[in-house]
């Protein structure tokens, strides 16, 4: 007879509490696990740890927070689109139909995730004036063309900015 196993790969979200302060942020992260191997992705995302429905791995939406509703909305949309990406990932290993662990697919996602400072920029520009914030979009901008002006780069990887980059560009 013909066996053969569906290997399952959960994709959930989780609130790592804060070290600090009770009523600190807390970071999110996206936990995968495949065959009985899991591995996690810290996410650029923080919420109050009474923001977040540790049963159903989600956003909390309630009276007392309905200030940081377009906030919280926002956090929600990304979730979702970390998901999408992840989802991609799997599905990319699957019809490849060669073994893969919870860490390629967390390593793939990575990748994928990766972008330029300048289309990072462009990104958060464009939401900084739908937010009415025009100065602050332009000032970005204008840190980022000096930024890479600096280095002498047409572009960069948001990987290669590091605090060292970023004190020899302060005391340039």
């Amino acid at each position: 007879s013909n066996y053969f196993t569906i290997m399952i790969t959960s994709i959930d979200f989780h609130l790592r509490p804060s070290r600090r302060a009770r009523r600190s942020e807390c970071s999110l992260y996206v936990r995968v696990i495949h065959e009985r191997s899991s591995c996690s992705l810290t996410l650029p995302l923080r919420v109050y740890p009474e923001e977040w429905d540790r049963v159903e791995h989600c956003i909390l939406f309630h009276s007392g927070n309905s200030a940081r509703f377009p906030f919280l909305l926002k956090i929600e949309a990304e979730l979702l689109k970390v998901r999408d990406i992840f989802e991609e990932c799997v599905d990319k290993f699957r019809n490849e139909g060669r073994p893969y662990t919870a860490s390629d697919i967390v390593g793939a996602c990575r990748r994928h995730g990766s972008c330029s400072l300048l289309q990072f920029v462009k990104k958060l520009s464009q939401d900084m004036v739908q937010l009415g914030q025009e100065r602050t979009a332009r000032g970005y901008e204008t840190a980022v063309r000096r930024l890479i002006g600096f280095t002498g780069e047409k572009d960069m990887h948001l990987r290669q900015i590091t605090p060292l980059l970023m004190r020899r560009f302060e005391y340039a």
